[in-house]
């Protein structure tokens, strides 16, 4: 079973530094949060550099995935946390807190698409995100 926590005030300055970097990562530092279609593009260029991303890979996917968290708590619905479950600690987003919650963990997904190299995956992922938070809210009303 997990257990969530809210984020520590370190941790929040941590993830604003990173959308920070995610922003510089796309070429826009004024860009505040940038959107997904910029975060593929780069990443696509970032990949396309093979062995020459190695020594940036770690930083970069942290940004990327801070920034992708960030969107799903803006536009989505869902919150910052810490979550804690048999296979570790890790910072997470959570939609529907006890109602059938789902929990993404922003910064372990995009170190995943990093491990097989793959493209364009950020903004191909809301619509599966989305389906899954509506069939949670499904389920959950049909049980209580």
């Amino acid at each position: 079973m997990s257990t969530f926590e809210a984020l520590s005030q370190a941790e929040e300055h941590w993830l604003q530094d990173q959308i920070r970097l995610a922003a510089e990562f796309v070429g826009d530092a004024a860009a505040g949060l940038p959107s997904l279609q910029a975060l593929d593009a780069a990443w696509a260029d970032f990949i396309a550099l093979g062995a020459a991303s190695n020594e940036r890979a770690n930083a970069v996917v942290l940004c990327v995935g801070a920034a992708f968290g960030e969107h799903l708590v803006r536009q989505h619905g869902f919150s910052w946390c810490i979550s804690t479950d048999e296979w570790g600690t890790g910072i997470a987003v959570r939609a529907r807190p006890g109602r059938g919650d789902v929990t993404i963990f922003p910064l372990d997904y995009v170190s995943k698409r990093w491990e097989n190299q793959e493209k364009e995956f950020l903004v191909a992922s809301i619509n599966p995100i989305e389906k899954t938070v509506r069939e949670s809210d499904s389920a959950w009303n049909r049980t209580h």
